[in-house]
C-alpha cells in the first residue's frame, strides 16, 4: 500500500490533536415536596447558582408524598456516585424521618450531608376573606369558641409540629388536615377551605404578595423587617413559640468522600453570590452556608428537639 507524502505528514498533527471534552453528566436534585413548596423554590435558586459553579446541570425533579419521606427514599436507593442530590428539611430529615415507621430510610444510615442552605422562620396565617381571623388573639378565641381546622404540607412535618406546638401553648385544640405539600395546602387555606396554617416564610410568600393570606404571627424572637407590621408570636399574646426550619442537601451514605466535598463547597459557592443571596430574600429565607459536619450537627440536635417535644406532649402522629 502507498502512503502519500501529504497523510504522513498531516499525522502526527491529527494524533495530537485533544479530543473534543465530553460534556459532563447532569446531575438530579430530588425535592420530596411538591411544586411551588418553599423547600422547592429554595432548592432551583440553589440549583441555578451550582450549575454554574460545577458546569453541570442540575434537573430537579419534585417526589412528593409522606410528608417528604417518598422522595427522600428514592434518594437514599440512588447511585451513590454524585449524580443524584437530595433537598430536605427539618421534617424530611429531622422528625418525619425519626417518627414515621413507613420511612424507609434513616439519616445517620443512609445519607452523608452535603451542606446546609438556609433558614426560615415560620408564619401563622390564615385566608385573606372577611369572616377570617384578624389577630393571633382572634384566632385562639375563634379556637377557643371550637371553630375550624389547620392545613399542614403533610404529617409530622414542622409545620405540623409547630401547629400543635402552637395550640398547646394557647390551650386550644383543633384538627390537622394533611395534604401533599405546602403548596396545595396553602392553596385551599388561602379558598377559605381551613382556618390557619403554620409554614415556613419562603413556602406562604407568594400568597402574601398575592394578598390571598393574612400573616397573624411570626415565630422569631423578634419582628423581621421583611414584615415589619406582622407581630411576633410573643407579641400575640403566646409565649415560648420560636420555631425555625433549615433547608439542605444530602447524597446517598457510600458517595465517595471527595464527591460530597466538592458538592457542599459548591453550595457554599452560590450562597455567597449576590444574585442567590437577593434571590433568597426577596422569599424571607436567611442563607445558612453550612458545611457537612456542621449540617450534620444540626441536623441531629433539631431532631432530637422534636422527638423529646411529641414525646413530652403526648401528640400522636399518625402517618
Amino acid at each position: 500500500m502507498t502512503i502519500s507524502r501529504r497523510l504522513l505528514l498531516g499525522t502526527p498533527l491529527a494524533l495530537a490533536t485533544p479530543a473534543l471534552a465530553q460534556p459532563r453528566p447532569s446531575i438530579r436534585l430530588l425535592v420530596p415536596f411538591a411544586p411551588g413548596s418553599g423547600s422547592d423554590t429554595i432548592a432551583r435558586i440553589v440549583a441555578n447558582g451550582m450549575k454554574d459553579v460545577l458546569g453541570q446541570t442540575i434537573v430537579v425533579e419534585n417526589r412528593p408524598g409522606g410528608g417528604g419521606t417518598t422522595g427522600t427514599e428514592q434518594g437514599a436507593r440512588a447511585p451513590a456516585d454524585g449524580s443524584t442530590i437530595v433537598m430536605g428539611t427539618s421534617s424530611s430529615l429531622g422528625i418525619n424521618a425519626a417518627q414515621n415507621p413507613h420511612a424507609g430510610y434513616r439519616v445517620d444510615r443512609d445519607f452523608a450531608a452535603v451542606a446546609g442552605c438556609a433558614r426560615s422562620y415560620y408564619l401563622i396565617a390564615t385566608h385573606a376573606g372577611a369572616d377570617a381571623p384578624r389577630s393571633l388573639q382572634d384566632l385562639v378565641a375563634r379556637l377557643r369558641a371550637g371553630g375550624g381546622n389547620f392545613a399542614m404540607g403533610g404529617v409530622g412535618t414542622i409545620g405540623h409540629l409547630t401547629a400543635e406546638l402552637f395550640l398547646a401553648r394557647a390551650g386550644v385544640r383543633a384538627e390537622g388536615v394533611s395534604y401533599r405539600g405546602s403548596a396545595p395546602a396553602l392553596t385551599d387555606l388561602a379558598a377559605g377551605r381551613e382556618l390557619f396554617s403554620c409554614d415556613t416564610l419562603a413556602a406562604m410568600s407568594p400568597f402574601l404578595s398575592g394578598g390571598r393570606l393574612r400573616a397573624l404571627a411570626v415565630t422569631a424572637p423578634s419582628r423581621l423587617a421583611a414584615l415589619p407590621d406582622v407581630p411576633t408570636t410573643a407579641e400575640g399574646g403566646v409565649p415560648d413559640l420560636v420555631v425555625d426550619a433549615w433547608f439542605g442537601m444530602v447524597v446517598p451514605v457510600a458517595t465517595p468522600a471527595a464527591t460530597v466535598a466538592s458538592l457542599g463547597e459548591a453550595v457554599i459557592a452560590t450562597l455567597a453570590q449576590p444574585e442567590t443571596r437577593a434571590r433568597l430574600d426577596a422569599l424571607m429565607v436567611e442563607p445558612m452556608a453550612l458545611r457537612g459536619p456542621e449540617f450534620s450537627a444540626l441536623m441531629k440536635e433539631s431532631t432530637a428537639f422534636w422527638v423529646e417535644f411529641v414525646r413530652r406532649a403526648n401528640i400522636r402522629i399518625e402517618f
